[in-house]
């Protein structure tokens, strides 16, 4: 199974998209989040053929390391490529917005 390419991560809010060139041929992907570099954490597996991105909720104030793998389902069994390379996101606090009146 071919290695997922040209993962992005990008933030808005309290979500975060993240989005990848299509795979031919998988049946589904699963998306690994982590708040370390080496770590694996998977937050969603779904099935989509042709599907090339997924909106996840995140916490503000946090940092995600996130990562894409792709997979097959042969006789039931899934068999999973290699995972991505890694995106880094900073889901910053909200900033808060002050107005002056001026006379």
């Amino acid at each position: 199974l071919v290695q997922v390419n040209g993962v992005k991560a990008a933030k808005s809010g309290s979500k975060v998209k993240v989005s990848w060139k299509n795979v031919n041929y998988e049946t589904g992907y699963q998306i690994s989040r982590s708040t370390k570099k080496t770590g694996t954490n998977i937050v969603s597996t779904f099935a989509g053929v042709n599907t090339t991105n997924k909106v996840l909720n995140a916490t503000k104030g946090k940092t995600y390391f996130y990562k894409v793998r792709s997979y097959v389902t042969v006789n039931g069994t899934k068999i999973y490529g290699d995972f991505s390379s890694i995106q880094k996101v900073i889901t910053m606090d909200d900033l808060f917005e002050a107005t002056s009146e001026w006379n």
